[in-house]
């Protein structure tokens, strides 16, 4: 009985505090039993649910309240805190921590903190801080994603893939082979210089960066994000459509109540293998609660103002002329 008791405060331990991978191990045998059919699984923690007196259980569905284990799963697995399944997973893996599965996974799978899988996904992995698998055909979202052989989408914070055949949006995205990272340089009527960082896809990126320019005797520094997607055009040409936020600030003073947007159209080519000119029109929108007109940021004219709401937004046309090295 003590012996019972040893093994299992080490195995719930292992499984809330060391994660996953220290928690289930790894078995490889090559003669080992095939799994056994548990069509339902209720328990609240390993050795104290149903599966516990299965070699192998292969459950449709499975119940825990705090910590559940499977060998295979065909169908739905709810744990309260931490699921494992140590094989293969074909359907739906719900867990408030931790999900983990052991091989391939096919359908969703869903963590409170993180999702792991060891195999490949094929499905969407969604979790409140960091999802991990060895490779995607479908999506990730959470603050940070991490795949390697990536065909579909990954939402978050932090993207991180050795190769993507899709979108990676985020802040941050490394693409480890065929992805971008470019720093961009350019001048237009609302900002006098602005520098700004694109990782991503070669079609569809994202864009972190900062804009200056004079304002009312200060200077106005506007921290910006962005999603965009080029489509190419002959050899080295290209057409960007880019969407860009930015939170526009004047001195010492930093505003969240005044918002910039802006959607750019831009043309450009490629004179060498690293650098890209491009030009193009801009239309602008700005929202403030502060005061703030279009025009305080702005060399060219408002075209037009709405201020019967609450928020007044000024609409203008503009430019942006740059150029990138990659």
């Amino acid at each position: 009985m003590e012996n019972r008791i040893v093994v299992f405060i080490t195995l719930l331990g292992a499984a809330l505090l060391l994660g996953p991978v220290a928690a289930l191990g790894q078995e490889a045998e090559a003669t080992a039993p095939a799994a056994t059919s548990v069509p339902v699984n209720v328990g609240l923690l390993p050795y104290v649910d149903v599966n516990s007196h299965f070699v192998r259980p292969r459950n449709h569905v499975s119940i825990d309240g705090i910590v559940g284990v499977a060998w295979d799963l065909d169908g739905v697995a709810i744990a309260g805190t931490s699921g494992f399944v140590k094989g293969r997973a074909r359907g739906l893996q719900i867990a408030g921590v931790t999900g983990y599965v052991g091989g391939d996974l096919t359908g969703v799978q869903i963590g409170g903190i993180l999702s792991a899988t060891r195999g490949a996904v094929t499905g969407v992995q969604v979790a409140g801080a960091v999802n991990r698998a060895e490779s995607l055909d479908g999506a990730q979202i959470g603050l940070v994603n991490v795949g390697g052989k990536v065909r579909g989408l990954q939402i978050g914070l932090v993207n991180v893939a050795e190769e993507a055949d899709g979108a990676t949006i985020g802040l941050v995205n490394i693409v480890r082979r065929g992805g971008r990272r470019e720093i961009e340089v350019s001048t237009s009527n609302v900002a006098v210089v602005s520098v700004g960082l694109r990782t991503g896809t070669k079609h569809v990126y994202s864009l972190l960066g900062i804009g200056l320019h004079p304002s009312g005797g200060q200077v106005a520094w506007m921290p910006t994000v962005g999603i965009g997607t080029s489509i190419p055009l002959g050899g080295r040409g290209f057409f960007n459509i880019e969407v860009q936020t930015s939170a526009v600030n004047s001195g010492a003073e930093f505003d969240i109540r005044t918002v910039l947007t802006q959607l750019r159209l831009a043309g450009g080519g490629r004179p060498t293998d690293h650098l890209e000119v491009f030009a193009g029109p801009v239309l602008y929108a700005l929202r403030s609660r502060s005061g703030k007109t279009l025009s305080d940021v702005s060399y060219l004219p408002t075209l037009v103002t709405f201020d019967k709401g609450r928020v007044p937004v000024g609409l203008g046309l503009g430019f942006v002329v740059g150029l990138r090295a990659f």
